[in-house]
């Protein structure tokens, strides 16, 4: 998650191509700008699986300040999309740069030892 006014107008129109794709489309479920305390991009392709053990500390935001989503809409859309990305990864073994099938893998098989 990042300011969207921290964006340049570049990096915004190029962002925008992708939310404004068809919903058919997975690239358009790569973003989404969401109002938290201010207007936010929300990188959802950049997710990765993740256990407690890799969890160094807690994330704040840009003013120093932890933020908890509750806006019910906003938490639903963000949703639809992350699914969407697993189910697509499911499909399309390490489709994303991050390798999300293979970080997810690893994590099972240490869980497992």
């Amino acid at each position: 998650m990042g300011n969207w006014n921290h964006r340049d107008a570049e990096a915004k129109k190029r962002i925008n191509i992708y939310i404004n794709r068809d919903d058919k489309d997975i690239a358009s479920c790569f973003y989404h700008i969401g109002r938290t305390t201010t207007k936010s991009i929300f990188f959802i392709s950049d997710v990765i699986p993740i256990t407690d053990k890799y969890i160094e500390r807690q994330y704040l935001g840009y003013d120093r300040n932890a933020y908890i989503i509750k806006n019910p809409n906003l938490l639903s859309e963000l949703e639809r999309k992350l699914k969407r990305i697993i189910f697509f990864e499911d499909k399309n073994k390490n489709y994303f740069r991050q390798h999300i099938t293979d970080i997810k893998n690893y994590l099972i098989e240490e869980q497992n030892k």
